[in-house]
């Protein structure tokens, strides 16, 4: 009797363990284990970090790491040429021949262009949204930085929001967008800011048509929160083409929710888990907690990790500001196995992001371990916490409220232990899974 060969399914993103650490990598290692258990043959494929093609494993499953350049070029950056190495991924994918492809990712290494060969080899493809940008040039959905934005891409708006960022002020940014052309050429000198500023119109032009083309090719486009459904739907993506996919957490976490404490701790044990990065807000927490009167019973432990050289410069930053306030307690970097743990010891969980999160996961470990949460009314956190309930929804980036809010709950405990009462079952990853299977049948044959 003939063995039916397993559907093969191939999961794509810009980066993945063990070199990097985060919350898209630790989605697609748990959709990864759990489809791979359901019977199908499972390979990831992520850009490599030296140049150079590997092949491994990583705790039973199979990893590619396909090359890119190191130093690209403008072009590249840009989204106007392929990419360097990119023959080396082509000719490997066109040895593997997955039924499906599921990219997590929208990078130079894992982006417009790689999507645009699986359909050329008539490959299914499906994309996770795990980013709160993908519209957006700017990278945050927050225009000028401050305000939510719909997420519509248009080409005179974005261009400003762009500039402003890069520097200008902005007034200076509206006129410059305002007369930039399609027929400047953007010159590849990356110092060349008058270039860039006078045919912004030009590039942003080319990101929207990139991200179009993107969704077109795709059969199929799955949201990890309901705001970002609505970017999509206002950008002209049809229904048909979404769906609506939530976090989950493995059954392991969700079923070891330890029970409140009968006694409220003394200090309020307040904690960050995390990236560090300007647009987390860790800024606010830290001077929230210094304004507040020392008598006050509170102690802050920032838990996190850093990317990138800016990450670095802004942890420094952090540290040089909370240097001498003991309350303020920097706890180093963490796993996402040390978990449990940390909110064993912790009596709430911030999270003060500055920008629209579309999960965030923590939020939901935080539930799973029986502690409330306290953040931004913004995005996907407005989405899971609700005010008064299951934690606190505070203004994004006052500094003044999130320290009222501290005060009052250091002067006023015993409203942790309601919070605690209406935290709300939190979603299995099994149940993400299953979702996702039904989704995959729809493209297997």
């Amino acid at each position: 009797m003939v063995q039916a060969k397993k559907p093969r399914i191939l999961y794509m993103l810009g980066w993945f363990y063990p070199d990097s650490v985060g919350g898209s990598e630790y989605y697609v290692y748990l959709l990864a284990k759990e489809v791979q258990a359901s019977g199908w043959e499972v390979m990831i494929a992520a850009p490599s970090v030296d140049e150079k093609e590997d092949n491994y494993a990583y705790e039973g499953l199979s990893v590619y790491r396909y090359p890119v350049s190191l130093k690209p070029t403008r072009l590249e950056v840009r989204g106007e040429t392929l990419p360097k190495y990119f023959d080396v991924f082509a000719n490997w994918l066109k040895n593997y021949k997955p039924d499906i492809v599921h990219m997590h990712s929208y990078t130079r290494g894992c982006g417009f262009f790689h999507a645009q060969f699986v359909k050329q080899l008539r490959i299914s493809l499906i994309f996770t949204v795990h980013i709160p940008g993908l519209t957006c040039v700017r990278g945050t959905l927050m225009r000028w930085g401050k305000i939510p934005c719909d997420g519509q891409m248009r080409l005179y708006r974005c261009g400003a929001c762009y500039l402003e960022k890069q520097g200008l002020s902005k007034y200076a940014a509206l006129a410059i967008s305002a007369i930039s052309t399609f027929t400047v050429k953007l010159s590849n000198n990356p110092e060349n800011r008058l270039g860039t500023a006078l045919g912004i119109k030009r590039l942003v032009s080319i990101r929207k048509e990139r991200i179009q083309q993107l969704f077109n090719l795709a059969d199929g486009i799955v949201l990890v929160s309901k705001w970002l459904y609505g970017v999509f739907r206002i950008n002209g993506i049809p229904d048909a083409k979404l769906s609506l996919c939530r976090h989950g957490l493995p059954p392991e976490l969700i079923n070891s929710r330890p029970r409140f404490d009968t006694k409220v701790s003394k200090p309020i044990r307040i904690g960050y888990l995390g990236r560090f990065d300007p647009f987390k807000g860790v800024h606010v927490l830290v001077e929230a907690i210094k304004r507040l009167p020392l008598d006050i019973p509170i102690e802050l432990r920032l838990y996190g990790r850093v990317n990138d050289e800016e990450g670095q410069a802004y942890l420094k930053k952090l540290q040089k500001t909370g240097n001498h306030d003991s309350r303020i307690l920097f706890c180093g970097e963490v796993t996402d196995k040390d978990y449990p743990e940390i909110f064993n010891n912790l009596d709430i969980l911030a999270v003060p992001s500055l920008w629209l999160e579309t999960g965030p996961l923590v939020v939901l470990e935080a539930f799973a371990a029986g502690i409330p949460v306290m953040g931004s009314n913004l995005g996907g956190i407005s989405e899971l916490v609700t005010n008064g309930v299951n934690g606190i929804l505070l203004e994004p980036g006052s500094i003044k409220a999130w320290s009222n809010a501290i005060q009052q709950l250091c002067l006023y405990p015993e409203s942790l232990k309601d919070w605690v009462r209406g935290i709300p079952p939190v979603r299995s990853n099994s149940e993400v899974v299953g979702q996702m299977l039904k989704l995959y049948e729809n493209f297997v044959g």
